[in-house]
């Protein structure tokens, strides 16, 4: 009987070692878990964006989702009045590990830091860092900074962005860009149609500078940048605080298939660099 329980008392240790080996080889869930494309469930995801019309700049995209999150993006730049392309694609790879988002790319290396609640928090590319701040899952603020020779040049080098909510969409930015003084911005002011719901999480158009993410914008529908619109924006008015020539306004229209997003159009209602009614066609795709 004793040779009994000295054998048992043994083999109890055993076990629990047993036991706990196998939790802690348990794989640590990737930040895959916790980013969430901006699109209600039921709802397709945007597979590619284009552009057409007049414009100064986009950026075409073609996007590439895994079952749970986005995994490849590849940028192509557009410009001049028959939307031609200009420069090279850049296709850029994301690699979801448990405690960051990997970037890999054919363009400019960028390095992200990412959250456990997976919002973004910073995006360097080169000298310049970009950190992004939240509340309730909404991006409210970004400020991005040019780092030379070790240092943060703030008075020559320093933009921002402050970004007001309301009823669930983008009501306001504001948006100081790279060597002006906080007494000259951009203030986007948006109206939305709250018939048109945004089910597909598309972003309005027109705002990636003044997010923060103007030939990033694949970070966006990452999930990674947090909510979207909950409708689709009906008008935008862009003012600059001291110079009117720079002022602009447009009003949208979309259509949908089944159910998708699949068409933005956007025309000028004042003129622009002397063309009156500027007009751009937004073509939205998915698989």
């Amino acid at each position: 009987m004793k040779s009994l329980l000295y054998k048992f008392t043994l083999i109890l240790p055993l076990v629990a070692l047993t036991a706990c080996s196998s939790d802690d080889s348990a794989p640590e869930p990737t930040l895959a878990e916790y980013i969430h494309t901006p699109n209600v469930a039921t709802a397709s995801r945007v597979t590619s964006i284009e552009y057409a019309g007049v414009f100064e700049r986009a950026f075409d995209w073609t996007l590439t989702y895994d079952s749970k999150s986005l995994i490849k993006a590849k940028r192509t730049e557009q410009s001049g009045d028959a939307a031609q392309t200009v420069g090279t694609s850049v296709n850029y790879s994301l690699t979801y590990e448990p405690h960051n988002v990997i970037v890999s790319t054919s363009g400019k290396a960028i390095k992200l830091d990412v959250k456990k609640s997976g919002l973004l928090e910073s995006m360097t590319c080169g000298d310049e860092t970009c950190t992004y701040t939240y509340s309730d899952n909404k991006l409210i603020r970004w400020e991005s900074k040019f780092v030379l020779d070790g240092k943060t040049d703030d008075e020559e080098r320093y933009s921002y962005g402050d970004i007001v909510w309301e009823n669930g969409n983008i009501k306001t930015i504001k948006f100081v860009p790279f060597t002006e003084a906080d007494h000259k911005f951009y203030t986007y002011e948006l109206t939305y149609d709250e018939s048109q719901s945004n089910d597909n999480g598309v972003m309005p158009e027109l705002i990636s500078k003044a997010m923060g993410i103007e030939g990033v914008e694949f970070l966006y529908y990452s999930g990674m940048l947090g909510k979207a619109t909950t409708n689709l924006a009906k008008s935008i008015k862009i003012t600059h605080s001291t110079d009117n020539t720079q002022n602009e306004s447009y009003n949208f229209m979309y259509r949908r298939s089944n159910s998708n997003i699949t068409y933005c159009n956007y025309t000028s209602t004042t003129e622009i660099n002397n063309v009156p009614n500027k007009n751009v066609v937004v073509t939205y795709r998915y698989n």
